[in-house]
């Protein structure tokens, strides 16, 4: 879960930490919303519209949410909040600290974990829940309903609002389950479980020996013979695709992309934040259009 964040570009979310000066509020009156990620801030953005102000917390490329402390300006933002969207299970742990600190008995908490069909307390439990589009649906008409609470005038908008996401997001659903028919049961190796959600939902198995995502998401190196194994793997050529983060590559990680190469696997890069100028619905689009590729590149 050693994460590295990315800046979202400006017109999506303000971002209070390692990137550009953080955006003026739009007016004192609008509905101030706090997102842990950038991917959260997009979406509130999206179900809001213009009459939220929404702040990202971490966006920076250099920040990882488990070691991330709260500065004066995430702190103040807290305070402030009308709405929060965290990711919980353990993956931003400063929010709840930030939230209990600041003296906002008013602020609501929606936490995504919270809302996952999967859940946290579940055997090898992945919280890495927005590349799940269920979860993610479930965010968008809470925060409606949020959103309608605080401010009723604009109720109706923020409903239609979020309906339009989720009806993206339902085509985006469709279209896994519609690749599943294609890919399902076929092998995948990843160096980090951040994407399995989604690549579940298409029907695709994890064959990392046990132990390598782990390692890695832990910050650690895998056991040589872990290592061994999934390069082995890879050289051979018996998995679809290799998916990997690339906002935490490392030497073992750079390891198995050698491998790939050697097995003929197509590499597929993934992220923990919104790459610059992209939406959620374009960017979790990408990632199908990806593996498409992958598997045409398989023959």
């Amino acid at each position: 879960m050693k994460i590295a964040l990315g800046c979202v570009a400006a017109g999506l979310v303000a971002v209070l930490s390692g990137c550009a000066a953080p955006a003026d509020p739009k007016t004192d009156s609008a509905v101030r919303v706090v997102t842990s990620t950038n991917v959260y801030g997009e979406l509130a953005s999206r179900v809001g519209g213009a009459d939220i102000d929404v702040t990202s917390i971490i966006g920076d490329s250099a920040r990882d949410p488990h070691e991330f402390e709260g500065d004066g300006q995430s702190e103040l933002a807290i305070a402030k909040a009308d709405i929060i969207i965290s990711n919980g299970g353990g993956y931003d742990p400063f929010i709840d600290g930030m939230v209990d600190a600041s003296g906002n008995d008013s602020v609501v908490v929606i936490e995504a974990v919270g809302l996952a069909p999967a859940r946290e307390d579940s055997p090898g439990f992945n919280e890495h829940v927005w590349y799940d589009f269920s979860t993610m649906i479930a965010i968008a008409r809470s925060l409606a309903e949020r959103l309608a609470t605080v401010d009723p005038d604009n109720a109706s908008e923020y409903v239609a609002n979020a309906e339009l996401v989720v009806a993206d997001l339902e085509l985006l659903r469709e279209r896994a389950v519609t690749m599943a028919g294609r890919y399902a049961g076929s092998g995948i190796v990843v160096t980090e479980p951040v994407p399995l959600y989604l690549l579940e939902l298409v029907g695709l198995i994890d064959r990392t020996p046990p132990g390598f995502s782990a390692a890695i998401e832990d910050g650690r190196d895998a056991p040589v013979a872990v290592l061994r194994s999934t390069v082995e793997l890879l050289e051979g050529g018996d998995v679809a695709f290799l998916a990997y983060n690339e906002q935490t590559a490392g030497s073992q990680s750079d390891a198995l992309i050698a491998a790939a190469e050697v097995g003929g696997v197509p590499v597929i890069p993934v992220s923990e934040t919104l790459p610059p100028d992209t939406s959620y619905v374009d960017w979790m689009g990408a990632m199908l259009d990806q593996i498409d590729t992958a598997f045409a590149l398989n023959g």
